[in-house]
């Protein structure tokens, strides 16, 4: 090691490594400055909940094409855009009344976060939806409590103290994985009457601004 060694290294003890599940990622151990600070203000929240508290949280089960029955369309990570949103999923598969399966169904005002894989990439269901199920790499997130909404707990899972979150608690080299339990126990700051109208706002002019794009998109190809 060349250079300033404090910058480079970080001594920790075999009961600190304990704590970790033993895992010896970096991230765990030698926080970057930006990522101490998201911590601090996470820490800081004045007033929070547990996401779990808040809402009803399902870890998707693997699906099963049956060959029969009802056509459904099924998300996966690919599907989502960077800016948390579905245009149109393009997996289907055919799933009778009776499929397990159909647990994994989503509804509008659905959030889902991926703890296996893509971990992290989270999307809000914005429109009612009669066939789109989630693959066994997301948990839905439903938010049951009143004094919340679902696009500020979306904007919440989006924030960049929430990334960095997710890369402190993440673990796996080639496939990644995220707890559901750190999910679970994620705490959500409480918000005011502004946060909660700000997040509505900007949640509905992002998505006027897609469909508006997809709608050039669509002209542009018909010329």
């Amino acid at each position: 090691i060349k250079g300033n060694l404090s910058s480079k290294c970080e001594k920790v003890s075999i009961d600190k490594i304990a704590t970790n599940d033993y895992l010896l990622l970096p991230s765990r151990y030698a926080l970057s400055e930006d990522m101490k600070e998201s911590i601090k203000k996470f820490n800081e929240y004045k007033s929070s909940k547990t996401l779990s508290s808040i809402a009803y949280m399902y870890r998707a089960q693997a699906t099963k094409n049956e060959g029969d029955g009802k056509e459904y369309y099924e998300v996966g990570a690919s599907d989502i855009n960077e800016y948390g949103f579905i245009n149109a999923p393009e997996k289907t598969l055919l799933l009778t009344p009776q499929s397990s399966s159909l647990k994994n169904k989503l509804q509008k005002n659905d959030i889902i976060f991926s703890i296996k894989g893509t971990v992290g990439k989270v999307a809000f269901i914005d429109k009612a939806v009669d066939n789109w199920i989630v693959n066994q790499s997301f948990v839905i997130i439903r938010v049951t409590d009143e004094a919340y909404t679902p696009e500020y707990v979306f904007k919440q899972l989006t924030s960049k103290v929430t990334k960095d979150y997710i890369a402190l608690h993440a673990a796996g080299n080639v496939i990644k994985s995220f707890p559901i339990d750190k999910l679970k126990d994620f705490r959500v700051q409480d918000p005011t009457k502004d946060s909660l109208f700000a997040a509505k706002e900007k949640t509905q002019r992002q998505i006027e601004i897609l469909k508006a794009i997809e709608d050039l998109k669509k002209e542009l190809s018909e010329i």
